[in-house]
């Protein structure tokens, strides 16, 4: 018997990675931005706790999220531009929608 981590392994047969829909990409663009949303919440209680004397220490860790999730919506919104360029582009060439 062989055991799993002696199996052979086939390399080359995974499936291609598929462009996500303009649907799909706004829906993530959305979901990016529902998530800054939320941090701009949260940096509001934390801005006000601080205020009260607490120490700053969470907001270290909301402002590491928070750049991270710019960075991401940013790259998301490019997706966005790109998938619905393509699909205007396929609409002017479709005689159906002239």
């Amino acid at each position: 018997m062989v055991a799993a981590a002696d199996a052979p392994r086939v390399v080359g047969m995974s499936t291609p990675p598929t462009t996500p829909s303009l649907r799909d990409s706004v829906d993530d663009l959305g979901d990016r931005l529902t998530r800054i949303g939320a941090a701009a919440s949260t940096l509001r209680h934390l801005s006000a706790q601080i205020r009260h004397g607490v120490p700053p220490s969470p907001l270290f860790t909301l402002l590491e999220v928070l750049e991270r999730d710019l960075t991401l919506a940013s790259h998301q919104l490019d997706v966005v531009y790109e998938r619905a360029a393509h699909e205007r582009a396929s609409l002017r060439d479709d005689p159906r929608s002239q």
